[in-house]
Formats: C-alpha cells, sequence, structure tokens
C-alpha cells in the first residue's frame, strides 16, 4: 500500500465527511445550550482526521498506528457524546444513529489500517 498524501486514504475521506456532518449539526442552535458537549463532539471529530493526518506523517508504520490508535478512541468518544446529545435532546435518534454508525465505520477502518500497518511494520514509510 503506497500512498503519496493523506488525502488519497479512504479513512482521511470518510474522517473528513465526518467532521463535515458534525459541523453541520453542532451549527445547529439546540446545541447553544449545550456549548460544552457540543465542543466535545466537535474536538473528538477533529481529533479523528488530524491524528490520521498527524500519523500519516510519521516516519515508520509502528509511529503511524500509534497515531491511528488515538484517532479510533476519538470515534468511541464521539459516539458517547453523540448518545449524550441525544439524551438531551439536542439531535434526534435517527441522526444520532447515522453519526454513530458513520464513528464506528471509521472505528473499523482505523482498525484494519492499524492491523496492515503493525503486519508490515516498515522502518521507513518514504
Amino acid at each position: 500500500m503506497r500512498f503519496e498524501r493523506v488525502e488519497e486514504l479512504q479513512v482521511w475521506q470518510s474522517a473528513r465527511r465526518f467532521v463535515e456532518a458534525v459541523s453541520a449539526l453542532t451549527r445547529d442552535s439546540a446545541f447553544n445550550r449545550n456549548l460544552r458537549l457540543r465542543d466535545q463532539i466537535d474536538n473528538c471529530a477533529d481529533s479523528i482526521l488530524s491524528n490520521v493526518s498527524e500519523g500519516f506523517g510519521q516516519g515508520t508504520d509502528r509511529a503511524f498506528a500509534r497515531y491511528l490508535f488515538i484517532a479510533r478512541g476519538s470515534c468511541s468518544e464521539a459516539r458517547a457524546h453523540l448518545s449524550v446529545a441525544e439524551i438531551r435532546g439536542c439531535l434526534s435518534p435517527e441522526v444520532g444513529f447515522a453519526l454513530s454508525q458513520d464513528a464506528d465505520q471509521i472505528g473499523r477502518m482505523l482498525t484494519g489500517l492499524i492491523n496492515y500497518l503493525l503486519r508490515s511494520d516498515r522502518k521507513r514509510r518514504r
């Protein structure tokens, strides 16, 4: 698997779409009374994309995988915050479920990439 740019990775593209969807959601007025929750959800989504990007720039497969583990944790955290947002009435169960499914799918993609990187374990990525 050889990619020149992080934007070529399917998981990066999915994470970017997730950031866009979360950003559109949290701009909704329902989050105006839950600013901390809004910021937490936004930060989780940003963290997924940022850690994939930062990890891609690392010199070894293991270093890249370490960042992907963090991104995967952010996916789980995002799902938890989305659940809280449903409980607090900031979003409908349908929207919450769809976004949780997206985060879960990104998490599965990250797991696959992590497993690949740990198996290949190149000491030099470039």
